[in-house]
């Protein structure tokens, strides 16, 4: 949605965060789901919400 005006936005949330940051060594993707989760609830960004859940389901 982002890639026609901010690429590097792009890059950043998908290769960087998604990539990188979620491989790194340390808890689990399932723990990592639900802090992510939390986090989202507790600070009420609900927007994101929906994807965070879906993946955390996977997870």
């Amino acid at each position: 949605m982002f890639g026609d005006f901010a690429p590097q936005l792009v890059h950043f949330t998908d290769d960087i965060l998604f990539c990188e940051v979620w491989e790194r060594p340390g808890p689990n993707p399932r723990d990592r789901s639900l802090i992510t989760v939390a986090s989202l609830v507790t600070s009420g960004s609900t927007e994101q919400l929906r994807h965070h859940l879906a993946r955390a389901k996977d997870n």
